[in-house]
């Protein structure tokens, strides 16, 4: 009932963050998507860890979102009630970025616990369709960055007014529903 849709765009973090995923149980089905241009020895190192794991190569486009909706897309409908959305990041730009990133994963798969409870609540709580970490949800109004007028246009073709207000989880990690994305 559980997946994980991991992308793996800086493949020297594999060792890392494979720590992380044993913490999904084994039962969890591993979606694994790497640019087009990644070594493909780190396919070895994953099928190792995780056999069943299946791997994807894919144009890093909207970094790691566009991998994201093509592995979702492939899977939408295979019956999963939770599915983990993850990927390696570095945030180089930053000084913490090394801190974020463990706070991240941590607050999203740092142990069998943490898994559990995530599960728990979304079980508990029909209304619940997606968990981000913890003091990382975001106001629209604080970052939009360049995303703004493509945004605003999306909204308009879905017959959705211009004047947005939403919050996202900075670092795009989050555990959802897929019937809600779907």
């Amino acid at each position: 009932d559980t997946a994980v849709i991991l992308h793996l765009f800086y493949t020297d973090l594999w060792h890392e963050f494979s720590s992380y995923l044993l913490n999904l149980g084994y039962d969890t089905d591993i979606y694994v998507s790497l640019p087009e241009h990644a070594d493909r020895d780190v396919c070895a190192e994953i099928l190792k860890a995780f056999p069943d794991a299946k791997i994807f190569f894919l144009e890093n486009r909207g970094r790691d979102i566009g991998p994201f909706l093509h592995i979702f897309s492939l899977i939408a409908n295979a019956g999963y009630k939770y599915i983990c959305k993850i990927h390696t990041k570095k945030s180089i730009h930053r000084s913490d970025g090394e801190i974020w990133r463990r706070d991240l994963y941590k607050k999203l798969c740092g142990s069998p616990d943490q898994v559990c409870l995530i599960k728990e609540a979304f079980d508990q709580h029909e209304g619940i369709v997606i968990i981000g970490p913890e003091g990382h949800q975001v106001s629209h109004s604080y970052y939009w960055g360049s995303n703004k007028n493509r945004t605003v246009e999306l909204a308009k073709e879905l017959g959705l007014n211009d004047n947005l207000e939403f919050s996202f989880f900075a670092g795009s990690m989050f555990w959802f529903r897929p019937s809600a994305l779907k």
